[in-house]
């Protein structure tokens, strides 16, 4: 009954709150899985399509977190100079960039591909590393630099 969903509620606020201390302590952020997680546990409630972004600095240590985007249910419209904007802002060397489907699976599309290449050539001109473009989708979520379709950098 209520008393269950309660529980439940509880359960999950306790695992939020657990991953974002741990998003917080941890002295980098070179841990893919953890960086899936807390994106997961961001972006997969959302009706809607969010984009957001980790601002990291050199040592890949948390700055700040920000969903910046909204849209739709099947498409977001990013902003690349906005992303630029916000990491000079926040002193960011490395971001990571995120973005739910949350009417599909977590299969990213030609224009999530050519965002992420767009993006990461505006980052470089900025000495600013892209290092990885999440997808959060009905499925699960998927890493564009584990599945190697992140754009090489030069």
């Amino acid at each position: 009954g209520e008393a269950k969903v309660a529980h439940l509620i509880a359960a999950l606020e306790l695992g939020r709150r657990y991953i974002h201390h741990q998003m917080q302590e941890s002295d980098q952020l070179d841990e893919p899985a953890l960086v899936k997680q807390y994106f997961a546990q961001q972006l997969k409630h959302e009706q809607r399509e969010v984009f957001a972004t980790l601002f990291l600095d050199s040592q890949l240590r948390l700055i700040q977190f920000e969903k910046i985007f909204y849209g739709s249910i099947t498409q977001c419209s990013v902003h690349i100079r906005e992303i630029i904007r916000l990491a000079l802002m926040h002193r960011a060397v490395n971001i990571i960039v995120a973005h739910n489907h949350p009417d599909t699976d977590s299969t990213p599309s030609q224009a999530d591909i050519d965002l992420t290449s767009q993006l990461a050539q505006a980052c470089q001109l900025m000495d600013i590393k892209l290092i990885d473009h999440i997808i959060v989708g009905q499925n699960g979520v998927l890493s564009l630099a584990e599945e190697y379709l992140m754009p090489l950098s030069e």
